[in-house]
């Protein structure tokens, strides 16, 4: 799952989709913490009509068609739906995301985003949660796969455009955090990312793209404090005594 992400203001500045370095962080203030929850703008980079990339700010939150109204969207929260994330593996046969998954698909550039490792502790039958910071061990960022879609609110009128993050069953290296659910985002590469906000890619290249294993793209991680989301540094690393370092990635 991916519910927690944030950005290196200082270095994110440009994102480069096919070879062209994109302007970003000017729709949104990016900041080192964004939660999922807050239900707030993001910004996201598309493909315009003429299939050049553009950036555009976006609710992170991936509303369906049926949902009428704020009133409708706040009780259907308490039941899971809308959703932050996208399940790739369902993505091309789920009502919800299908058609968004086949003409709506989007790119999300992040610094690093946050998964918390369960930890047993010894002798006592109980687990902790240990969070970490995971991020790019090379580039200044990862790259995302999303979906988006507009919806309308029916009572008020305002359109708004939403979206959700992709996410892919845990690579070894990722399933030693996320070690209860081990899911984790799609993270692309580069050619990954060009051609995923292609209008042109076809159904059999977007499945293939879905079931590419994150293995290619070499991850950082350090555990951080308990209290990393209301702390002033989020990332600020945090020692543990309990917790094993992690494997090297392979």
């Amino acid at each position: 799952m991916c519910y927690y992400l944030g950005y290196d203001v200082k270095k994110i500045k440009h994102v480069r989709i096919r070879e062209q370095q994109i302007e970003y962080g000017k729709k949104v203030p990016l900041r080192a913490l964004h939660s999922g929850f807050e239900y707030e703008l993001v910004e996201i980079i598309r493909a315009e009509a003429n299939n050049q990339p553009e950036c555009a700010a976006a609710h992170w939150e991936f509303i369906p068609f049926w949902i009428k109204n704020a009133e409708e969207l706040m009780e259907s929260r308490k039941k899971g739906i809308p959703t932050l994330n996208a399940t790739a593996e369902k993505l091309l046969t789920s009502k919800l995301f299908k058609h968004a998954a086949m003409h709506r698909r989007c790119i999300l550039p992040v610094s690093w985003f946050f998964e918390w490792q369960h930890i047993t502790i010894e002798g006592e039958k109980k687990t902790e949660k240990i969070p970490y910071c995971i991020t790019a061990e090379q580039d200044d960022y990862l790259l995302f796969a999303g979906i988006w879609q507009p919806w309308t609110d029916q009572q008020t009128g305002e359109t708004i455009d939403t979206f959700a993050i992709v996410t892919t069953e845990a690579n070894e290296w990722m399933a030693q955090i996320h070690n209860s659910k081990k899911r984790m985002p799609l993270i692309l590469s580069q050619s990954m990312a060009d051609d995923w906000i292609s209008p042109e890619l076809k159904e059999t290249d977007i499945r293939s793209i879905l079931s590419t294993p994150c293995n290619d793209i070499p991850l950082k991680a350090w555990t951080i404090h308990k209290n990393f989301r209301t702390h002033t540094h989020p990332t600020e690393p945090e020692h543990y005594s309990n917790v094993t370092a992690l494997k090297k990635f392979a």
